[in-house]
């Protein structure tokens, strides 16, 4: 299948969760997957600062149904697909811009906004089953790469969402890098075991935090 390293990795992941969890705990609910997204990629802008979003891959499975890893791919790829264009983005910013010009917002306290953007965001993660982010690959300055040999993306989990994966590259090594507050990390190793199989890269590719 011809897809990204993202989009395989979220698959990698969603596959795992339901081999080591669905099919023996009959889980009902989709696996949904947060995707940050760099904005920059598809809305010509000359900010600096950040400037990004999220899409979120759900992918709900069959009860009745064995799946395989190539049936989840194909999943996830057709989430990236539908969610992933720039028609769509732009329409998710303008929305949530539209919402700063709303006279009985910009009346409502500061105080009593942040507790509603704190409640907006925790209903989200209670939803979440993870966050995989991937940073892509980093450049140094020559003067600067001959003295680093790797990068490494550590996202912090919390007690919402308790699993987070973080994805970067520099020079010819990929490092993904997952952190949990899961004490049982078969996900993690199916995940390992998995990309070691298919893509024959080492083992030590995968760092556990």
């Amino acid at each position: 299948e011809d897809c990204s390293v993202t989009a395989y990795i979220v698959a990698l992941f969603v596959y795992a969760v339901y081999d080591v969890n669905y099919k023996l705990y009959d889980g009902k609910r989709p696996i949904n997957i947060h995707v940050p997204i760099d904005l920059k990629r598809f809305i010509e802008t000359e900010t600096v600062s950040n400037f990004f979003s999220y899409i979120m891959i759900s992918i709900k499975f069959s009860k009745n149904k064995m799946h395989t890893f190539y049936d989840v791919l194909r999943k996830v790829k057709q989430e990236f697909e539908r969610n992933l264009n720039k028609e769509k983005l732009i329409d998710q910013i303008t929305k949530d811009a539209g919402m700063t010009h709303n006279f009985f917002i910009r009346i409502v306290p500061l105080f009593i906004k942040k507790w509603g953007v704190r409640l907006g965001s925790l209903n989200r993660k209670r939803t979440t089953t993870a966050t995989i982010s991937n940073l892509g690959g980093i450049e140094l300055h020559e003067s600067y790469s001959k003295y680093v040999d790797e990068f490494a993306a550590i996202l912090s989990p919390d007690w919402a969402e308790r699993i987070k994966c973080g994805i970067c590259s520099y020079k010819d090594r990929l490092n993904i890098t997952f952190g949990t507050k899961i004490k049982d990390i078969s996900i993690e190793k199916k995940n390992r075991r998995k990309l070691v199989k298919k893509l024959f890269v080492k083992s030590d590719l995968f760092q556990f935090v």
